[in-house]
């Protein structure tokens, strides 16, 4: 495959830009952020500049800090080094800084190897990256866990989170399961794949309903409480997951005005929330 970034991106550009848009969602704005080379990688930068504020946001990627760099409501700090000419990949180790994310893309996954790269020298860089990131999040095409590279690229208990289109194969994602990873695929707006979601609650929450048992507190109901930042499909879901229109929707945020409980079934009540936005503390020891 060519390592020019900009005929990396045109392959399988939209389901790269979903896997993208959805990625962002976990980033807050004020948030410290790093970012490895790769086109997942890209456009997870270009989203975070066109819609977060206050984001410091670390690449060793030259062509990522020029992709976005007309963008002025983040700040962009490329690490130096060694220049790879046709990836644009700076090779220098991110010692220096302490990050609350990074983003990092791969070249290949297996059950048998786990997650793979085709460079030595990349690999080598996400690991010194990865040391000082509290959270290591994979975005990818699944066409990738398909593929298998030719060095280890992280290993998976390093990994917080994976976010990837749903091709993934059917082995693979079991296989995430088994690791402790929690995986739903979800369409809110079809209601494709949300009644699972119920299966993964209970599961998720079985060692506090065996506590509850044990303490002799029976049929008390899961209370789980919906968050996230304005029109991202809160009220969307929770609909979608009752069966009914039982939360205000609209096409703007600031639809929902205010707390409500909604009693899903007897074992679970959901708690739909407004939209919550991240506060900016002048004094950074706050």
């Amino acid at each position: 495959k060519s390592d020019d970034m900009n005929i990396r991106l045109a392959y399988h550009y939209q389901q790269k830009q979903q896997v993208a848009k959805k990625a962002v969602e976990s980033i807050q704005h004020g948030e410290t952020i790093m970012i490895e080379s790769g086109s997942c990688c890209a456009l997870v930068a270009l989203e975070i500049a066109k819609t977060k504020k206050d984001v410091t946001l670390i690449t060793n990627s030259a062509f990522i800090a020029d992709y976005i760099r007309k963008h002025t409501a983040i700040k962009i700090i490329l690490l130096g080094g060694e220049y790879q000419h046709e990836s644009q990949v700076m090779r220098k180790c991110a010692e220096s800084f302490f990050v609350d994310k990074l983003f990092i893309g791969t070249d290949g996954f297996s059950i048998d190897t786990g997650f793979t790269g085709n460079d030595y020298m990349r690999c080598e860089a996400v690991k010194d990256m990865a040391r000082q990131a509290s959270h290591v999040i994979i975005v990818t095409e699944s066409d990738k866990f398909h593929q298998k590279g030719v060095s280890n690229l992280i290993d998976l208990h390093q990994v917080s989170c994976i976010y990837t289109d749903q091709g993934i194969p059917q082995e693979v994602e079991e296989y995430f399961k088994e690791k402790g990873f929690y995986v739903a695929r979800t369409n809110a707006r079809s209601g494709k794949g949300v009644k699972g979601t119920q299966a993964i609650v209970m599961d998720a929450c079985k060692e506090k309903l065996e506590r509850d048992r044990k303490r002799g507190i029976k049929n008390r109901p899961i209370r789980a409480m919906i968050a996230g930042i304005p029109n991202v499909g809160k009220s969307t879901f929770i609909n979608s997951l009752v069966g009914k229109a039982c939360t205000k929707t609209g096409n703007k945020p600031g639809v929902t005005k205010g707390k409500q409980w909604i009693k899903l079934n007897k074992n679970i009540e959901l708690l739909d929330t407004p939209g919550i936005l991240w506060p900016k503390f002048e004094d950074q020891q706050v």
